[in-house]
């Protein structure tokens, strides 16, 4: 994936977030880094663009959506995540973690 695309894509989801929402990515954005993810019995990477206490939001090149999960003890996102999730719904799923 390439980094200047998914600076797009994450700006243009971003304009679907509530203002609450933006201010929070913008307290966990993260410089694009790639990440290890297993994929189908191989080893392939995406591109991490915010982290929360242990989690990783990521943009799923494949399915075309944004994701969260967890590092194994190898460093590596155990599995790739199927759905194809908005920005915004990521954002919300982390919203009750934030007490």
């Amino acid at each position: 994936m390439d980094k200047n695309l998914l600076t797009e894509i994450v700006e243009e989801s971003l304009a679907d977030c509530t203002q609450a929402q933006r201010e929070f990515f913008a307290s966990i954005r993260v410089d694009f880094s790639p990440v290890p993810i297993r994929r189908l019995g191989k080893i392939e990477s995406v591109l991490v663009i915010a982290r929360f206490n242990d989690c990783l939001i990521y943009f799923e090149d494949i399915e075309e959506g944004f994701a969260i999960d967890r590092l194994d003890d190898q460093g590596t996102i155990p599995e790739q995540d199927c759905s194809q999730a908005e920005l915004q719904h990521v954002l919300y799923q982390l919203q009750p973690r934030l007490k």
